[in-house]
């Protein structure tokens, strides 16, 4: 006999993420309300493009500082083009958008900040026209992402991104 399994499906948010905020549909919501349907193309085909983004705390003055916005933005939205999605904010406009929710989470310590671009309809069918997009962008607490005290080993890669 095949059994369901179970699980708590009003399960509370993790402390860590629970007043936080994200930018979805085109407005600020509650990180914990930011949530796609099942049926989202983006989910079920892969049709999205993200960056990941961090910004720093700056004890010293008081500042959370975000790596190159405008950079991040506008190389997302070139790969957007390549998905045929088109992004109506401009990369400023996405950089704004970001600052606001930063200031709006409050948060005073290290952040990876998350943007995704995605096809954002509720259909079946491999496709890539006739399909909306979306954009959403949300961040979280984020230490230290790898060891540095020890060194770290590096190279160069001979792929060449095609732009």
């Amino acid at each position: 006999m095949l059994k369901q399994a179970t699980r708590p499906h009003d399960a509370a948010p993790a402390p860590a993420t629970a007043a936080l905020w994200a930018y979805f549909r085109g407005e600020f919501v509650p990180l914990a309300d930011a949530n796609v349907s099942v049926m989202t193309h983006g989910f079920n085909y892969g049709t999205a493009v993200f960056e990941g983004i961090r910004a720093y705390w700056n004890p010293d003055e008081e500042q959370l500082f975000a790596l190159e916005l405008l950079a991040h933005y506008r190389r997302m939205r070139a790969s957007a083009a390549l998905l045929m999605m088109e992004v109506p904010q401009s990369p400023e406009e996405l950089a704004n958008v970001t600052v606001e929710l930063l200031r709006r989470d409050g948060l005073r310590e290290d952040v990876y900040i998350r943007p995704i671009i995605y096809k954002s309809s509720e259909t079946i069918g491999v496709r890539l026209h006739n399909l909306d997009a979306d954009i959403t962008i949300f961040g979280v607490p984020f230490g230290q992402y790898i060891d540095t005290e020890g060194g770290i080993r590096a190279q160069v890669s001979t792929w060449r991104r095609v732009d």
